[in-house]
């Protein structure tokens, strides 16, 4: 895969590593915040696809848009209500 970071091509996959925190914070490395063009103050939107997260820079994106692109549950509110009022 190809990717550019600052304007670079780079062509293999990137690994990085990043410790938790006590207070559950991670500290993203510079490469990955380079990749995403991310700086301080920025929002970052965390999204599970299958077996594995996804982390995007948050744009100007309705939260509309990130619902739909969401798959259905498995069951209507109200049958969520109900089971978690029972549990």
């Amino acid at each position: 895969m190809k990717v550019k970071v600052k304007n670079k091509e780079v062509s293999e996959t990137i690994y990085e590593i990043s410790t938790v925190s006590e207070e559950g914070e991670i500290k993203v490395p510079k490469i990955i915040k380079e990749f995403i063009r991310i700086k301080h103050g920025d929002k970052i939107i965390f999204i599970i696809e299958e077996n594995r997260v996804v982390i995007k820079k948050k744009e100007d994106v309705q939260l509309s848009k990130i619902l739909k692109s969401q798959k259905a549950w498995k069951e209507n509110s109200i049958q969520f209500q109900k089971r978690i009022r029972k549990e």
